[in-house]
């Protein structure tokens, strides 16, 4: 039972929300089918190479990594009305960046899992979390968060790259404790991970569905 996927079924079930619920969005918001249409994939092949093949993934996780990184910023991008944003950016860019970079060069290719990047990434991800929430908290006009798609999304992220930050920071020993001798730690937490943050998605679509159809006229 420890063996099975439940991150990927996650993935797989709000990539399908998503599809189904988040249609017909004239903003941004709709980018989000493609992205995880590109999240089960990856996922998929990576799965499909650890457990079914028996060989290195962590060069596809590499590549993620850098769509993950961009795409977030993106979206963060439009989630956030700030007065000095893009300087911050921009400085968030150079420094996942130099770090990816850095351990490219480091490795000598990319068969090994970028920690640092990851970390870093993370840790981006976080900082813009609270930016959002802090811009959110200065608004005059009053917002039901029950109900908001935004902050759905913000919220799955914090809690999924918080909590991450840590097996980041323990990676190897989190690997190396293994469950019933055959599943590591790691592996089990970030099954429960994925679930909470596309559990908070999920909810984000049907926010955005019934708001679609509150404003579509009688």
């Amino acid at each position: 039972m420890l063996t099975f996927p439940f991150y990927l079924l996650a993935e797989w079930v709000c990539f399908i929300a998503a599809v189904l619920l988040v249609s017909n969005l004239n903003n941004y918001l709709h980018t989000i089918r493609y992205y995880l249409c590109f999240v089960v994939i990856v996922e998929s092949i990576c799965y499909y190479l650890a457990w079914i093949e028996r060989v290195n993934n962590q060069w596809l996780y590499n590549i993620f990594i850098l769509v993950e990184f961009s795409y977030g910023i993106w979206l963060y991008y439009n989630f956030i009305s700030f007065k000095y944003f893009k300087p911050i950016i921009i400085f968030f860019c150079i420094l996942f960046f130099s770090t990816y970079i850095f351990e490219l060069v480091s490795y000598g290719g990319i068969s090994t899992f970028f920690n640092r990047a990851d970390t870093i990434e993370s840790v981006i991800i976080i900082g813009l979390c609270m930016l959002y929430y802090y811009t959110l908290f200065q608004q005059e006009e009053y917002i039901n968060l029950s109900e908001d798609p935004i902050f759905w999304i913000v919220s799955g992220s914090f809690i999924f790259y918080t909590t991450s930050i840590g097996l980041d920071t323990f990676f190897k020993k989190l690997v190396e404790v293994r469950i019933n001798h055959s599943i590591s730690l790691r592996y089990i937490i970030m099954n429960l991970l994925n679930i909470i943050l596309y559990s908070c998605w999920i909810k984000s679509f049907i926010c955005m569905r019934i708001k679609q159809k509150s404003i579509r006229p009688l």
